[in-house]
């Protein structure tokens, strides 16, 4: 650091802030890493590389920062970061695995900003990565974009995708299916499929994880 400041001129500068840049990630300081990189004039494809996984961990984290950003008085401003840095992760597009989980990611957060038509934009460029399905993300997404089109009030849309959801996952037999059956039924219901919404309603019963009357 006492050399960065004493000699920011130094043809020996970007060693000295790739040295900065590892103690920021043996700690775990993934804002200040990042800052290091920024100032790192050239990037090649490891620093790039770099660039983008540390993005990304630092968007997961302002995800998962909710209750501190409760604390503070600034309900929500986390999913607005973890957005700002999602989009910094993918400055770079070295990791496929890591811009794909970005995408899905960032719709969880629009998710939460009822912001439900970016979040389905999301959801969908998630889905069109090549790698999308190695992911263990893979395993919700049609669930979310189920709920999304059914808060929108699309129920035709919100039953395909429960109905793609629960084709993916019906070997679970958890609570997660029993909800995407009783949603399914409900959006034939509203939608006058009063037969197709008995079938899936039967389902939920078969599946004997809530009580009936």
């Amino acid at each position: 650091m006492d050399f960065i400041k004493l000699f920011p001129n130094s043809e020996r500068i970007d060693d000295a802030r790739k040295y900065l840049l590892e103690v920021y990630l043996t700690t775990k300081d993934y804002k200040q890493a990042l800052g290091a990189i920024d100032k790192i004039q050239k990037k090649g494809p490891e620093l790039q590389y770099a660039y983008q996984r540390i993005a990304y961990f630092q968007a997961i984290e302002r995800f998962n920062d909710e209750k501190l950003m409760v604390q503070r008085g600034a309900v929500k401003a986390n999913f607005i970061e973890a957005i700002y840095y999602f989009n910094r992760s993918m400055t770079y597009n070295l990791d496929h695995k890591i811009t794909a989980e970005c995408h899905y990611w960032k719709g969880e957060a629009y998710y939460r900003l009822d912001s439900l038509d970016k979040a389905l934009q999301c959801y969908q460029k998630f889905l069109a990565s090549p790698v999308a399905d190695q992911l263990p993300e893979a395993r919700d997404v049609y669930y979310n974009i189920a709920y999304a089109y059914f808060t929108l009030k699309n129920y035709q849309k919100s039953a395909d995708a429960f109905r793609k959801y629960i084709s993916e996952n019906e070997k679970n037999k958890d609570r997660k299916l029993n909800d995407a059956f009783i949603k399914t039924a409900d959006c034939y219901l509203l939608t006058r499929g009063y037969f197709t919404a008995a079938e899936f309603y039967n389902k939920a019963i078969a599946l004997g994880l809530v009580k009936t009357d």
